[in-house]
């Protein structure tokens, strides 16, 4: 009897990981008790790679893409919270809702997943156990679709290490690391992509830094600001901007909204320089209003150079001069096929601080209202507020006039903040940034917080600006 009994107790646990249903095998995607309890369970932080393939008749990999990159905390083998950052390919929402288990030595993602379209296909993908470069990691793939598909998903399992540090670099995630939809660091915007950032995080990986986080201190309000450097030694970024056809070697750590826009605007933006701010020989710009279409020049630049001090570069302002068989310095950052057409005519720069009137360690507040209008150009301007002052107001052209073989659509603005410019200075830049807010009225920018009043800044008259400097275009 007392045998009896040990077999009864002994037959089932031959069983683990297998389910039956009237007398035949079944899947069963939930770990029963004897996996969590006998088996080694996945613990901490994880990074979930996400890619995209493209397979032959044969199934080998002819084409891959990689795509987002979620962070997934593991306690005891189960998952406690996931955090989502922008995929392009494969749906933010699909992702959302995939289950992920721990079954055996594998890990287990089972939902409905796309792939560049609103269109999921149910998937189930066996991350199976490795070891890579004396680290664990967990990898696999399926097909997307029917098993016949040229399309699959592969996804990655590494464990959040000072190796792979920058994979969590703000930078990357949704909003750029501002999770409180009530944080005032950015206000008034919606999604942001970057440009370079397989080259940034090569780079972040070597040097074991991050180029952007959101940090507590200091703050110009609340409590986060943005930490962005650009370091002299190394061009980090794509061919596009480090070898490009003029010569020019671009550094760039610089966020661009997602979303183009016309008409009138006001915007503002808080700068704070520390003493390891290196003033570049060669310009660096801190923002950017630049147009929506590559191959179209920026129509204004907040610019920071040792010989020049703080200036507001004006490059739309005498329009566009047109070079039909191509010239390499117009917009030479642009890749593709099309030539490189387009130049402005002129290049206008305005003092806002001399060098020597540049402080460390204490925050500029900006206030921009630009009138993004190339139909009525006599109705197009720019003022800037520096720290409450009206410094700029000028009316003249601000969008590019539109031009034939240009979709209306892409004649927009587009917004850009962070580190950009010539790497070939070998110069260090280091800054933090907050209160970057977008606006179609003062009222709603929120520069109460900063004790500013819209009713002061807009009474504010100054004679019309005079540029500083005036150079012809290329």
């Amino acid at each position: 009897m007392n045998k009896f009994i040990f077999l009864l107790f002994f037959v089932p646990t031959l069983s683990w990981g297998l389910t039956f249903k009237d007398g035949k095998q079944i899947e069963d995607d939930t770990p029963n008790s004897y996996e969590k309890s006998n088996l080694s369970q996945i613990d901490g932080t994880y990074l979930l790679e996400w890619e995209t393939l493209i397979v032959d008749e044969k199934k080998t990999i002819t084409d891959s893409e990689r795509d987002a990159i979620d962070e997934v905390n593991f306690v005891n083998g189960e998952v406690k919270n996931i955090t989502f950052n922008d995929g392009v390919r494969i749906g933010n929402k699909y992702r959302k809702s995939v289950k992920i288990i721990q079954k055996n030595d594998d890990i287990i993602i089972i939902g409905n997943l796309d792939i560049n379209c609103d269109c999921p296909e149910k998937v189930k993908i066996i991350l199976e156990k490795k070891n890579q470069d004396n680290e664990v990691i967990y990898e696999g793939m399926a097909p997307w679709g029917d098993q016949d598909s040229n399309e699959y998903i592969k996804a990655t399992l590494k464990q959040l290490s000072s190796d792979n540090l920058a994979f969590s670099n703000d930078l990357y995630k949704k909003n750029l690391g501002i999770e409180n939809p009530n944080d005032t660091t950015l206000q008034g915007w919606n999604d942001w992509w970057v440009t370079g950032r397989k080259e940034m995080q090569a780079y972040e990986n070597k040097k074991n830094i991050k180029l952007f986080s959101v940090v507590s201190s200091p703050t110009r309000f609340g409590e986060t600001s943005f930490f962005i450097q650009a370091p002299g030694d190394e061009c980090f970024q794509r061919d596009e901007d480090c070898k490009r056809p003029n010569g020019e070697k671009q550094k760039r750590v610089e966020p661009r909204h997602d979303t183009g826009f016309v008409g009138n605007v006001w915007v503002s933006f808080s700068f704070y320089l520390p003493d390891k701010f290196e003033m570049p020989t060669m310009k660096k710009a801190l923002l950017q209003f630049h147009s929506d279409y590559d191959y179209l020049p920026p129509m204004f630049m907040l610019d920071i150079v040792k010989s020049r001090g703080l200036i507001w570069t004006h490059d739309s302002a005498k329009g566009i001069k047109l070079y039909p068989e191509g010239n390499n310095n117009c917009s030479p950052g642009a890749g593709g096929e099309n030539k490189h057409q387009f130049c402005n005519a002129q290049f206008q720069e305005y003092t806002i601080l001399k060098t020597d009137e540049i402080k460390r360690n204490s925050w500029y507040d900006f206030v921009f209202n630009i009138n993004f209008d190339n139909k009525n150009i006599d109705q197009a301007f720019h003022k800037i507020w520096m720290n409450g002052e009206l410094v700029i107001s000028k009316n003249n052209q601000t969008l590019w006039e539109q031009l034939p073989g240009i979709e209306k659509d892409k004649n927009k603005v587009a917004f850009h903040f962070g580190i950009y410019g010539s790497f070939l200075d070998y110069s260090h830049q280091e800054y933090f940034a907050d209160e970057i807010h977008f606006a179609r009225n003062c009222e709603d920018l929120g520069i109460g917080n900063l004790d500013y009043s819209c009713e002061t800044l807009i009474s504010q008259k100054i004679k019309e600006s005079v540029p500083s400097r005036v150079q012809a275009g290329f």
